[in-house]
């Protein structure tokens, strides 16, 4: 019985090192227990009595020698299998920090300029001056507020070269700018979806087929397109890139941009921005204004995201790094007889869209 055990012991070990050495043959002990083994097997098949002690203590000790070439050789393959990872993830991110990182850091300048200008448009609201400003392509404040607005965009173009050949799970904290800045971008676009936001705002793009119990302010509002098909954005933030030399873009400088916004070519790409905005006012484009406080929570979550880092981009965690007070907001003239009711009625329905878009990246 103890013999046809041994024997079964020494085969098994056999067979284990003799798959790995056929296998990865370079282990350079494997040789001499091969040899071991097979001599301990032919003393065994010519045995008929009993096994003796000291066949039994050199099994055992050839069986532990295996045994521990075994484990040293699977160890030290996952050792190496674990550094070249190691190795990869860190190239990888040397690559990706080089490639993104500077595109990133004036992406998050940008955001801060963009949402200063959410807040101006506000601020202007309360004095009774916004839809002035916003009048003419003449006035500054309408061309730097195109500009502000729409470069953030044109910068996003840029990283989205740029991430082309990374694989983003390599960084969660770049993965997660990227997905803002992704779901900004196409912010523009999202006007049906915005008035569709329960609370539901009357959006009917002239549509005649539907129902309008309105009153001619709230229906030449419906019929109004706010927004910028998504096509005809894209044209818009390439306008605002300039190639250079040695193959690298950049973003134009608002000196440049408001040199060539004078060309009427130039100028043309930028219609269906400049119709957005012209004469804007929160009263009276209830679901642009909706898109632009979406954009300033989400230009407030950039902001927060550079400076900490956030594991999972879920609703919850994005509440909390976006949150901004409704006086941000705040447009309504003080003599003005407007509700809290209907001020803060946009507020449900961002929120909504946010988590909307948030649960689908």
């Amino acid at each position: 019985m103890i013999q046809a055990v041994l024997l079964g012991t020494v085969v098994v070990v056999l067979s284990a090192i003799l798959f790995l050495n056929e296998s990865h043959a370079q282990e350079e002990n494997f040789e001499e227990i091969r040899e071991d083994i097979e001599y301990l097997k032919t003393e065994l098949e010519k045995s008929k009595s009993d096994v003796t002690f000291e066949v039994i203590v050199a099994i055992i000790a050839i069986v532990t020698a295996g045994g521990t070439g075994i484990f040293n050789y699977l160890f030290s393959r996952k050792q190496k299998q674990h550094d070249a990872h190691t190795d990869y993830v860190y190239e990888a991110r040397k690559n990706l920090y080089k490639k993104c990182e500077p595109i990133l850091f004036l992406y998050s300048e940008l955001s801060e300029n963009a949402l200063y200008r959410i807040k101006e448009i506000a601020i202007q609201g309360t004095k009774g001056k916004l839809e002035g400003l916003l009048s003419s392509n003449d006035i500054y404040f309408m061309r730097s507020t195109l500009y502000r607005l729409l470069i953030p965009h044109a910068a996003f173009r840029i990283l989205q070269r740029q991430v082309t050949q990374f694989d983003l799970e390599i960084d969660q904290r770049i993965k997660n700018k990227y997905l803002l800045a992704k779901i900004l971008y196409y912010t523009f676009s999202q006007d049906r979806e915005l008035a569709k936001s329960d609370p539901e705002e009357p959006y009917y793009r002239n549509d005649t087929t539907k129902e309008k119990n309105l009153n001619a302010d709230q229906l030449e509002a419906a019929n109004k397109h706010q927004g910028i098909y998504a096509n005809q954005f894209d044209i818009i933030t390439e306008s605002l890139i300039k190639p250079e030399e040695n193959g690298n873009w950049r973003l134009l400088s608002y000196g440049e941009f408001n040199e060539k916004y004078s060309n009427d070519m130039f100028r043309s790409r930028f219609i269906g921005a400049y119709d957005l905005f012209e004469n804007f006012h929160p009263s009276t484009r209830p679901i642009l204004w909706r898109m632009l406080i979406a954009q300033a929570h989400l230009y407030k979550a950039m902001q927060k995201i550079r400076l900490k880092s956030v594991e999972t981009l879920d609703f919850e965690s994005f509440k909390q790094i976006s949150k901004i007070e409704n006086l941000f907001f705040e447009w309504r003239q003080s003599e003005q007889n407007i509700l809290d009711e209907d001020f803060k009625k946009p507020f449900v329905p961002v929120d909504k869209y946010l988590e909307s878009v948030l649960t689908e990246k």
